[in-house]
């Protein structure tokens, strides 16, 4: 296949697959750093596999309601200038330590607008890379519009603004938010990002906003938590100028940051002056919750976490994809506070299975992968 523009090109509805691997002929091509995806609509389930070939977006793309898109370790995905992909129902990019995925421009002149998470899509992004979505000064790499999808190893870098979020609850896990444009994580709203609850589970948000200052963290209208953060600096005084909340704005809600982190995440800092909360005065959730678990895909084990605003009885059961109940992790009474179970699952095969928890009313259930 030669002397064309493109060796192959297709839709959001399709995809290559494995037995494509190496067979694809790109070169002799007007076009021939990849495979052209023409944008248009997902209606269904698509999975993207690494064929040593770079996806490339000429058109803006939208992942409808009904449909998913699943995108493997190792995939490249570029966009060409004023590109966007918009999720509507779910994405996930899974990569790996080993084989991450990346989202960026094709040419170094492209200016794309970034992941746009819109109402009550659902996501998972692990060891992605997310950069140069540059289109217009508050362009974002990843932007969520009410709707909480979770990031897990991920680096936003030299977008406009690293992460935006209005009435959104992202999970922030091992993430680094650095060197973008103007913003880092810009929250409008009452949005409240889950960051981690040990130093294992620290992220980096610096060198954001081309040196100027309260560019690192923008806060909404909401209190929020963003412990075990590395700023670019473990000075206290330091971390207050990198971040914009109530104190500077009596609009906004206050950024709650100790405990805080070295560099290393080997080494915890706290402050008792406001905005950092006593020690003695312990957190409580102000609402039940039930983040994202991690990892996620996960083997041999996955932290689930939940939230209980008051004491009370809290069940969480795990299922397969027929509906039968394959573990009990919790069953009992217990206190307010920032839970936690792990889950080891013994003689199960690889595969999704669901995760449920109850308390008091309060009823939730979320996909775990596990693999073997």
């Amino acid at each position: 296949i030669a002397g064309n523009s493109w060796a192959l090109s297709m839709d959001m509805g399709s995809y290559p697959d494995l037995a494509s691997l190496g067979n694809i002929p790109i070169s002799g091509n007007t076009n021939d750093d990849g495979i052209q995806v023409t944008g248009s609509v997902l209606a269904g389930d698509m999975v993207w596999h690494d064929l040593n070939i770079d996806f490339i977006l000429t058109a803006s793309s939208s992942i409808q309601s009904t449909a998913s898109l699943t995108i493997e370790p190792g995939c490249v995905v570029k966009f060409e200038n004023g590109i966007y992909m918009a999720v509507y129902s779910e994405l996930n990019a899974l990569g790996t330590l080993a084989n991450g995925v990346l989202f960026t421009r094709r040419h170094t002149d492209d200016q794309w607008y970034g992941l746009h998470f819109q109402n009550g899509s659902e996501g998972l992004l692990t060891y992605c890379t997310v950069e140069h979505a540059t289109r217009y000064n508050s362009a974002s790499g990843v932007l969520l519009t009410e709707t909480d999808i979770a990031l897990e190893n991920c680096t936003l870098r030299e977008n406009s603004y690293g992460l935006s979020a209005n009435n959104a609850s992202p999970t922030l896990l091992n993430c680094s938010i650095v060197d973008n444009i103007n913003y880092g994580l810009y929250l409008t709203g009452a949005s409240t990002p889950v960051f981690g609850s040990s130093l294992a589970e620290w992220n980096n948000i610096q060198n954001n906003g081309s040196g100027n200052p309260d560019r690192d963290l923008v806060n909404g209208t909401a209190d929020i938590h963003a412990r075990y953060v590395f700023w670019g600096t473990t000075s206290q005084a330091a971390i207050q100028d990198l971040i914009h909340h109530e104190l500077d704005d009596e609009l906004l809600g206050l950024v709650y940051f100790s405990p805080w982190t070295n560099e290393a995440h080997d080494q915890v800092f706290e402050g008792g002056v406001s905005p950092v909360p006593e020690s003695d005065s312990p957190v409580l959730p102000t609402a039940f919750g039930f983040p994202p678990n991690y990892p996620n895909p996960f083997n041999p084990t996955t932290t689930i976490r939940y939230e209980l605003p008051y004491d009370c009885h809290v069940r969480l059961t795990v299922y397969d994809l027929s509906g039968r109940l394959v573990d009990v992790l919790v069953d009992r009474v217990e206190s307010a506070g920032f839970k936690s179970a792990v889950w080891r699952p013994e003689g199960l095969s690889s595969g999704v299975y669901f995760c449920r928890i109850e308390a008091d009313g309060f009823s939730r259930v979320m996909k775990v992968a596990l693999v073997q």
